[in-house]
């Protein structure tokens, strides 16, 4: 499976709209988007998470984001 694991970092620069980094890091998503999958796991996952009271308003702000999360290895 190819694709481009993205960091929490990157996620939270544009769901915080952070002013310095924002614009850097939608552009970077938008270019490899454009060219692989994008992925997540579930450490990212977590690790976004904490910005968020609910669990609701975590998944609202990952749908339509076209991030996919990778399965658990068993």
């Amino acid at each position: 499976m190819k694709g481009v694991l993205v960091d929490s970092s990157i996620i939270l620069d544009v769901f915080e709209n952070d002013p310095v980094w924002a614009d850097w890091s939608e552009a970077a998503l938008v270019t490899h988007a454009t060219q692989l999958p994008l992925f997540i796991n579930p450490v990212i996952y977590t690790e976004v998470s904490i910005g968020f009271q609910r669990i609701e308003e975590l998944e609202e702000a990952f749908a339509g984001c076209g991030l996919h999360m990778l399965p658990i290895p068993k």
